[in-house]
């Protein structure tokens, strides 16, 4: 058998390099457009004279690929989804203040230390002073400062269980400060009583003995780990106050309606001074009541 010449086996080695050029290029012509890399946002991005735009969902798409279209067709796949999305017109960015301010809420949400909490609304009031948080971080500074001594002097019992019943209320109102609350829907409402055991239940299941001091209350301040919003995503957050603790705990302890909010943003803490005032005095009416039954007189 006659061996190929060498001039057959150059041409058949170039023919085959030839086809494989024709094959890879049409595979990558037919592959779906990648993403761009994080280097080219803005280059596609609408011109610099819009308004400032969080880019958190152009964040979602790149560091998670699967929110991205694995569409072959004409319009573009994922780069395309994502290059449509950065042409829009852009949000506004978040209020001044507001991300330093989520970041304090959330700390002391979360059991973080009442000095350093206040340090943290204090850099809001300094960096921020005009903007919409600093009146409440202002006022939520001042109201931890004095918790901070409070905790200095407060000296923990051995067995609460052992204590005279007016001690075991004063305890539970003193620990109100840590009750975590939770919302369990938007728009909804912040609960002192979603968790398993916590000082608002307590003072809910000794009941009546803790009315009076839970209308003392009504008027405190200061401020407790519980948080609600309207949205998560809107920009506002409310920290529930012990005032907002104690007309939750009223409210399921009087048999009729004091006005307590049950809903939405509303808070006793951040309602007018007026209703404020009109849901003391019925708490008030129903427990000097002789019978306490029915409604106030």
């Amino acid at each position: 058998m006659r061996r190929p010449s060498a001039v057959l086996i150059v041409l058949a080695t170039l023919f085959a390099a030839a086809a494989g050029g024709l094959v890879w290029t049409f595979a990558r012509r037919a592959a779906p457009p990648t993403v761009p890399p994080r280097s080219t946002i803005a280059d596609i991005s609408s011109p610099s004279s819009d308004p400032p735009w969080d880019d958190s969902d152009a964040d979602v798409l790149l560091s998670d690929p699967r929110q991205l279209s694995s569409s072959t067709s004409t319009d573009g796949g994922g780069a395309a989804q994502l290059q449509a999305m950065l042409k829009e017109p852009r949000r506004p960015a978040p209020p001044e203040g507001w991300k330093p301010f989520l970041m304090a809420v959330t700390y002391l949400e979360e059991g973080g230390g009442r000095s350093m909490a206040a340090t943290r609304f204090e850099e809001i009031v300094r960096l921020y002073p005009n903007s919409a948080y600093a009146a409440d971080s202002r006022e939520l500074a001042s109201h931890l400062r004095d918790m901070v001594e409070e905790d200095r002097r407060w000296r923990e019992p051995r067995d609460v269980r052992s204590l005279p019943l007016a001690d075991q209320i004063e305890y539970h109102v003193y620990h109100l400060r840590d009750v975590q609350g939770g919302q369990l829907s938007q728009p909804g409402m912040c609960s002192v009583f979603v968790a398993e055991d916590n000082a608002a239940l307590r003072l809910r299941e000794i009941g009546e003995p803790a009315i009076p001091q839970l209308i003392g209350l009504l008027h405190d301040r200061r401020p407790i780990r519980s948080v609600g919003c309207w949205r998560d995503f809107h920009p506002s957050r409310i920290v529930l106050r012990y005032q907002d603790a104690a007309v939750q705990i009223l409210q399921d302890l009087i048999p009729v309606d004091i006005g307590a909010p049950s809903g939405g943003f509303d808070y006793l803490s951040v309602l007018p001074d007026e209703y404020r005032e009109d849901v003391i005095a019925k708490a008030i009416r129903w427990w000097t009541h002789t019978d306490r039954a029915g409604a106030p007189p």
